[in-house]
């Protein structure tokens, strides 16, 4: 019986050691309690002295550019964010407590109130972490990986070939320069080489300034300091100039091609007509990749919307130039100034050779042949004046048989003359404007 009570005694002593052991909190546990009793409001700097500056660094590594929306103006991105600063409630002797680093939720300390002033993200900035580094001699770190959503202003003036600079301006909120101090890292660590390189953009280089700004805090003039961190970015345009800028070059030239096109073909209204439509397509799709702004339109829109209007002006060209082609087949001749003015004037602007009659070519060819044979029978006196004669009777009764419609043949060429004549004058200044849109 005493036997069994010692053990049960001993049995008892061991589970509540055992208990007691597991109930013991950790090194770091006990230290992080210690530290936090004490220690405050959040919303206070962690500084025993109110003169005392909280120096916080700042560091901004971009890893990847998301998305540039052109037509909102906006940038997001992915980088690693960190902030360093010091807090005076967090010292210990590593060496006792045998505590190198302890991890914090950003609740529960002071945390630096550091805003984008251009965020348009409607969750505002989307930082993942919420735990912070804490070590012996007071330093907190806080980092974390960050998706940014801020403004940036486009110039597309030269877009496919443009530059982008976008800026982000971070700053304390509450805190003004002799409070919180705000400093860019410069350390080994900040050089931006994790960034994973765009398909459509290209990151030259990366600037950051420290600006200060004096604002009125109650009745003081105080400063608050800035980072403002400029991202130079340079598209690709490759792309652009495969799907857009070369297709162009092409449906410039057919807009001439237009002009070309006989007449008896057809096909130049349809022509004209197709070439508009691809324009205005091409054109829609440079609108949809730039920002609706009026300050920096893409010197490009200056190309394509001359072009759609020669593209208009050579469609109703190729109808008033048919309507003029075949208007001789109402035996309406040609207006005494329209033959000054086209038949004479433009005729000689465009260095156009007017279309011979075809009864003229017929009868001087011969004549030519009937001169010739009265010339050559001369020498039998009464037998070549006697050709001659019958020759000139003949002559004048084919003329009369074939006035009205020989009278008719020269009005349609007359007309024919006047469409191909304004035809060429039209397209000649086509191509003076056409090549001074490349220019």
């Amino acid at each position: 019986m005493a036997r069994f009570f010692v053990f049960a005694v001993c049995f008892l002593i061991l589970a509540i050691g055992v208990a007691a052991k597991a109930n013991e909190k950790s090194a770091a546990a006990k230290l992080l309690e210690k530290c936090l009793e004490n220690y405050g409001p959040t919303s206070l700097r962690p500084v025993k002295d109110e003169a005392t500056t909280t120096v916080v660094i700042v560091r901004l590594l971009i890893t990847q550019i998301i998305a540039l929306i052109e037509t909102d103006q906006t940038l997001v991105l992915s980088g690693w964010l960190k902030w360093s600063w010091f807090d005076e409630n967090f010292k210990w002797s590593s060496r006792k407590h045998g505590v190198e680093k302890l991890l914090v939720n950003t609740d529960q300390i002071w945390m630096p109130d550091i805003a984008l002033h251009t965020n348009v993200d409607t969750g505002f900035e989307r930082y993942k972490l919420k735990t912070a580094a804490v070590y012996p001699n007071g330093e907190v770190i806080y980092a974390s990986p960050a998706i940014l959503t801020f403004t940036c202003k486009i110039n597309a003036r030269l877009f496919p070939f443009d530059y982008q600079v976008c800026n982000m301006t971070f700053s304390s909120w509450n805190f003004h320069g002799n409070e919180v101090n705000l400093l860019a890292s410069n350390g080994s660590d900040s050089s931006q080489k994790e960034f994973a390189q765009n398909g459509v953009w290209e990151l030259k280089k990366i600037k950051v300034r420290r600006i200060e700004k004096m604002y009125i805090v109650g009745s003081k003039l105080e400063p608050f300091p800035e980072l403002r961190y400029s991202l130079y970015l340079k598209r690709r345009p490759l792309f652009h100039v495969l799907s857009i800028i070369i297709p162009c070059l092409p449906l410039s030239i057919l807009n001439l091609l237009v002009f070309l096109l006989p007449p008896e073909a057809g096909e130049k209204v349809g022509l004209g007509m197709t070439n508009l439509l691809a324009l205005a397509l091409f054109q829609q799709l440079v609108s949809a990749a730039v920002p609706p702004s009026s300050d920096n339109s893409p010197v490009i829109t200056y190309y394509f919307t001359p072009m759609i209007g020669l593209a208009c002006i050579s469609v109703v060209n190729a109808v008033f130039m048919l309507k003029l082609f075949y208007y001789g087949r109402h035996n309406n001749p040609v207006p005494r100034w329209i033959q000054v003015v086209v038949l004479q004037f433009l005729s000689y602007a465009a260095c156009y050779t007017k279309i011979a009659y075809e009864d003229e070519i017929f009868m001087g060819s011969k004549s030519s042949l009937i001169e010739a044979d009265i010339k050559g029978k001369k020498e039998d006196g009464e037998e070549g004046e006697k050709m001659e004669m019958n020759s000139g009777e003949s002559m004048n009764r084919e003329e009369k048989m074939n006035l009205q419609e020989t009278e008719k043949r020269h009005r349609d060429i007359d007309w024919q003359n006047v469409a191909l004549i304004w035809d060429k004058f039209v397209f000649l200044m086509m191509v003076i404007v056409t090549t001074g849109a490349w220019r």
